[in-house]
């Protein structure tokens, strides 16, 4: 078990992340920290974890964001399983035992870990936001392993790379590499997951602790950075077109960027408002009107997703009876 941590100025919470690792009571696991060019204490932090312990492993790297550090940690781990965890965050004790043991009963080759998210300011502990879902995947299959394309609910489930262990096989039959340069960069790589994994296994205990609220945190841009999010989404559908995804799997699709786009319409810079709007509409033109049927069917109930898929689509929203909602 190898296990990613790529670090950049995380010099105030980069220790309790890696003795959250050598708290693990899995023994034979490997902890590879990519220091991506951190101006801060970070370096110096890890450099006294690599010395006082042995399977602690620090490469260090001009910065190059947070997928290329994710792929040089890749490139070097020895692990037959591969975990990755921010540096911000930390890890339940018990999380890559757990996940380990679902993999191998399974045979899955992707195993998801439930989390929380801690705010940093507070101290508040709360779910993460798909908790819903789990809650629908928890009464609908029991035992909590899934065929991705007869489990079209898997699609909305948070995207972070981190809370999941990968079978490495899995990974190298897809040449798989977390797409570079880009924010966002969970999204496509989850549902290329989805769309390639032959089984999926969850293991639903919070386990992962998502660190948000800190300064200096991608999520709080205003800037055109935003933007990225529409390259990020065309993926999603290149990868969407290729895979002959159905049309449940669409209308997960459609209800995780409705998400997304009114998360970033409240936070992007007023003066950005009516670009990305136009924006959001592009997008729709991928949506094929048997999709977003689907979409109104399972979605009708979450109003404000309806609403704005309706604004999106310019009001074309079909409904099962063939009239317009």
């Amino acid at each position: 078990m190898s296990v990613i941590v790529p670090v950049f100025n995380v010099e105030e919470y980069v220790a309790r992340c890696i003795d959250s690792l050598l708290r693990q009571d899995l023994k034979d696991i490997e902890i590879v920290v990519v220091n991506d060019g951190s101006s801060d204490g970070t370096g110096r932090i890890v450099e006294r974890y690599a010395r006082e312990h042995g399977n602690v492993r620090l490469l260090n790297q001009p910065n190059s964001g947070l997928s290329a550090a994710r792929n040089a940690g890749m490139s070097i781990a020895s692990g037959s399983y591969l975990g990755f965890v921010d540096g911000d965050d930390w890890v339940d004790g018990s999380m890559y035992s757990s996940m380990l043991d679902r993999a191998e009963v399974s045979g899955a080759d992707l195993v998801i870990a439930n989390g929380q998210l801690y705010n940093h300011e507070t101290g508040e502990l709360r779910p993460v936001q798909d908790f819903r879902i789990w809650r629908e995947l928890r009464r609908a299959t029991p035992g909590l392993e899934f065929s991705p394309r007869s489990s079209p609910e898997l699609f909305i489930l948070d995207t972070s790379a981190c809370k999941r262990l990968y079978r490495r096989s899995f990974l190298e039959s897809i040449e798989f590499e977390f797409p570079a340069g880009k924010i966002f960069e969970d999204v496509p790589t989850h549902y290329r997951l989805l769309l390639k994994a032959r089984k999926v296994a969850l293991v639903d205990t919070p386990l992962y602790f998502y660190r948000t609220h800190r300064p200096g945190r991608i999520t709080a841009r205003e800037d055109r950075s935003l933007f990225q999010v529409f390259e990020v989404l065309d993926q999603v559908i290149d990868d969407l077109n290729r895979e002959s995804a159905d049309d449940a799997i669409w209308a997960s699709f459609i209800w995780f960027q409705n998400w997304v786009m009114r998360w970033l319409r409240k936070q992007i810079d007023p003066a950005l408002a009516i670009e990305f709007d136009s924006k959001c509409m592009a997008v729709a033109r991928a949506f094929t009107p048997a999709a977003l049927q689907v979409f109104h069917e399972k979605f009708r109930d979450d109003r404000k997703a309806v609403e704005f898929v309706l604004e999106q689509t310019g009001g074309t929203l079909t409904c099962s009876d063939g009239g317009r909602s």
